[in-house]
Formats: C-alpha cells, sequence, structure tokens
C-alpha cells in the first residue's frame, strides 16, 4: 500500500477500497441504513479533526476533501463519531474559535457542498458528525458586533459595554485587561474573556434575566445545522466562561475557566433539553472531588449527553491515568479525552488510553494523529511566525512579555532575547499540535498493515472495549 498523501485521488481511492474489503471496525458502530442516517450508538468512540492542520501553505483547495480521505483509516480504528473543530468564517485570531458567521462554511475550507459530501461520507461510513459551538463570544465582525457598534438597541444587548470596566478583569490569554475600547467610541470598552477580537456575548442582564432574543439566535444555528445540514450533534466550546459575577472585583486566569455553571448551564438547558436526538458533548474545568461541574451539563435528566473534563489533560502525564480513573469511578458520563486541539501530544497518551477503556467508559475521544503516536512539529515545519500567528494566546503572551521586559530594562529587546522569550513560550503552547499534517498519511499507511504497532494496538484496545458488556 502507497503511503497516502493528503489532496492525492489516487490515494484516496486506495484507501478507501481497502477499508470497505475488510471488516474495518464495524463492532464500533451500531447498523447504519446507509441513508445518511446512522443509529444511536452504545458507546461513543470520538476522534477530534482539526481542519486548519489539513490545509495547505495557500490556504486553499478543498479541505473537506482532504480530511475525507482518512475516513476509512479512522473507522478502521473504531472510530464512529466525528467531532470538527470550526468551520465556520473567521479572521482567525483564535484559529475558528472567533467565529464571523455561525451558519456558514469557511470558504478556505471548501464549499457548503464540500462540507455536504464530507458529512455524507462520514454517515455512509456509519460515522455521526458533530460540529463545534460557541456560546461564550463572537468575532469582533460578526455582524451581530458590527450591528451593536452602529447602535443597534437590540445588537447592543447582545455584548457587554459600559464606561467603568472593571480594572481586576483580565483575559485568559495574556492575564491583561479584559475590556477593550470600543471603535470610533471614546470612553466605552467592551468585554473580551480571550482575544480582544472575540467579544463576549451577554446572556443575562443586569437583572440576572436571559437574554431571550439571543438564545432565538442560537435555536436557529442548532437547527440549520441539524436539519438543513443533516449534522448529528454538537461539542460545546467553553462554557463555564459565560457566568459572569460582577460582584467579584477580581476575574483573572485562573478564575474565569472555573466557574460554577449557574448561569451556563441554564442557557445550555435552554438550547439542548428538547434535542434528545443529538449526540452532544460539553468542554467543561472541574476541580471539584464530586465532579459536580461536569453533572451540571451532562448526565440523567440533564441536556447534554458527555461532558469532557479539560483540567484532566492538562495534568502531567505521570498522574494523568490516576485522575481520570478517580474521575470515570464518580460519574459514567465523563467523555475521556487526553490530547485535542488545545493541549500537546503526549508520549504516553496511547498506553493511558488503552488502561481507561479496561474501565469500560461510555465515551472516549481522540485527536488526530493520537492513534500513531503523532509528535509536535519542529520549528522546521512550523516556523515560530505562523506558529505565533497560529495561536492567540501564545501571540498576546508573547507581546505582553515584550513590552514588560523592555519597560523593565528600559530598552528595546535584541532579536536573540526576542527568540528567546518566544522559545520559552512555545514549550506550553497551545499551537503544538495545530500543524499541517504532512507525516500524519505516511504513518497511516505504514502503521495500519503493522500488527505492533501503536494504531494497531489502539484498534483492538477499541475493539475489546466496543464489545465489552455494559
Amino acid at each position: 500500500m502507497k503511503t497516502p498523501e493528503v489532496g492525492n485521488n489516487e490515494s484516496y481511492e486506495e484507501v478507501n477500497n481497502f477499508s470497505r474489503e475488510k471488516e474495518m471496525g464495524t463492532a464500533a458502530m451500531e447498523a447504519t441504513n446507509y441513508s445518511g442516517e446512522t443509529a444511536n450508538l452504545k458507546k461513543v468512540a470520538c476522534m477530534e479533526v482539526y481542519p486548519f492542520s489539513f490545509e495547505d501553505e495557500k490556504g486553499e483547495g478543498n479541505v473537506f476533501g482532504k480530511m475525507e480521505e482518512f475516513l476509512p483509516y479512522w473507522k478502521n480504528l473504531g472510530i464512529n463519531t466525528i467531532w470538527l473543530a470550526p468551520v465556520y468564517p473567521s479572521p482567525r485570531k483564535d484559529m475558528g474559535y472567533d467565529i464571523a458567521d455561525y451558519e456558514a462554511i469557511d470558504e478556505r475550507f471548501g464549499t457548503m457542498e464540500d462540507f455536504e459530501n464530507f458529512v455524507d461520507e462520514a454517515h455512509n461510513l456509519g460515522q455521526k458528525v458533530l460540529m463545534d459551538l460557541v456560546l461564550n463570544h463572537t468575532s469582533t465582525e460578526h455582524e451581530w458586533f458590527k450591528k451593536a457598534l452602529a447602535g443597534d438597541p437590540k445588537y447592543r444587548s447582545y455584548y457587554y459595554f459600559t464606561d467603568n470596566p472593571q480594572e481586576g478583569w483580565h483575559n485568559f490569554f495574556d492575564d491583561q485587561s479584559a475590556w477593550a475600547s470600543v471603535p470610533g467610541h471614546e470612553g466605552e470598552f467592551y468585554l473580551h474573556s480571550f482575544h480582544e477580537k472575540q467579544a463576549d456575548l451577554k446572556w443575562f442582564d443586569e437583572n440576572g434575566e436571559l437574554n431571550h432574543e439571543l438564545l432565538g439566535e442560537f435555536e436557529k444555528v442548532i437547527d440549520f445545522w441539524t436539519k438543513e445540514h443533516h449534522i448529528d450533534g454538537f461539542r460545546l466550546d467553553v462554557p463555564q466562561a459565560i457566568d459572569k459575577d460582577f460582584d467579584n472585583s477580581e476575574r483573572n486566569v485562573q478564575t474565569l475557566m472555573f466557574g460554577d455553571g449557574s448561569q451556563s448551564s441554564l442557557v445550555v438547558e435552554k438550547l439542548f433539553a428538547d434535542r434528545s436526538d443529538l449526540l452532544t458533548t460539553i468542554e467543561t474545568f472541574d476541580l471539584t472531588d464530586d465532579n459536580s461541574i461536569m453533572s451540571r451539563y451532562a448526565g440523567p435528566g440533564k441536556p447534554i449527553q458527555f461532558a469532557m473534563n479539560a483540567w484532566l489533560a492538562q495534568q502531567p502525564e505521570s498522574s494523568m491515568l490516576e485522575a481520570f480513573s478517580e474521575s470515570l469511578d464518580r460519574t459514567p458520563y465523563l467523555m475521556i479525552a487526553i490530547q485535542s486541539h488545545d493541549t500537546s501530544r503526549k508520549d504516553t497518551s496511547n498506553e493511558v488510553l488503552k488502561a481507561l477503556l479496561v474501565k469500560n467508559p461510555q465515551a472516549v475521544c481522540f485527536y488526530h494523529g493520537e492513534e500513531v503516536g503523532l509528535k509536535d512539529p519542529s520549528v522546521e515545519e512550523f516556523s515560530n511566525e505562523a506558529f505565533f500567528g497560529s495561536d492567540a494566546q501564545a501571540d498576546m503572551q508573547l507581546k505582553a512579555k515584550i513590552a514588560a521586559k523592555e519597560q523593565e530594562e528600559g530598552r528595546a529587546l535584541s532579536q536573540s532575547e526576542v527568540a528567546e522569550i518566544a522559545a520559552d513560550i512555545r514549550q506550553g503552547a497551545r499551537a503544538n499540535n495545530r500543524a499541517q499534517l504532512s507525516a500524519y498519511g505516511g504513518k497511516l499507511a505504514e502503521q495500519i498493515n503493522n500488527p505492533r504497532s501503536s494504531y494497531n494496538a489502539l484498534k483492538n484496545a477499541i475493539s475489546s472495549w466496543i464489545n465489552n458488556p455494559d
């Protein structure tokens, strides 16, 4: 079998035929009628796919077609669910999580028809497709924010505006002020918990009343993708950031992501309580000893089926197995996710996953490349310029540290000093696993026929888990 290269039609046909000729992971999914609709899953084996990683250097071409080439490989592994990181139009200040239009496809990934073809092919292989849904903020390029700046009272109510910003409120990315000046409105500020080009949505007014017009906007978004374009569900991004306690004089990197869910869980319930037909999972940061934050959103009687605890994935590799095991013992609705677009790739990931699958969880999520032990890209593969351009957090931290150092020194830093700061930030930055996947196809082709490979070891573990009685 030749090494497939993303975007090569001949390789795609070879891979596709290979996958259909064998019984590739059929135990990992329920039967499908191949009509574009898949049956309910007993257990969820999800693969997060980060579309930016499949772009070419010019950002051109049909990225959905390139990702489609890998669907048979993922099916062979046992994957029955595909989670797509954001594919919406975006200025890409935060690699797609700054959404400019919730009801369109970024033309740099392809057309809506290309997207629909991807969904159809996934369904034909018995795989569900989830989209990322960001509820806390929009891009400042979104039409809602533009109308708010133009003075439309309806859309001004969608965002936080003030002439008296709280000094103790800092954003998550560089721990500087979470308030940015409103363009063209001197003395007025808007709230951004993340990048300054990501304006926070105002779900609750000063009296704690839910904004039903904003709720209706997102109900339309959900219907647009599920009813008109046949996706199967959503992964919800950082809902806890929705929780705003303005009585608290401080809000910083340590506290921003760890809200108690009192407000965000209501938003989630209103949006998804009557959508039990959808497959849903949610990102949480739960430091409690009883998983009480996750249980606000997910589990029996809750609107969301599975919860990811992103806090666990940030623990040291040496303690990760224990941390996930303890959390899994407390709740069956934990979706295990060791890696994601927000973490660097871990050397022990597959071993931890295999050990956790023995505990018979209901859901697990992988990150593309994890199954073959893909490493973070080298500087040569992903230059510093491209690296910091793709990671809002790293870029903002770099600028803040350079400015602080220059103020301390009273001079401009040398190129080598800047490079030293950049290297330090880069070590732990989120963009470490977002580069184009030049080695991915080759590693898959190399490992798929090697019974001793990490790919096949994980495939066997998934098969045993799927066939393990509930």
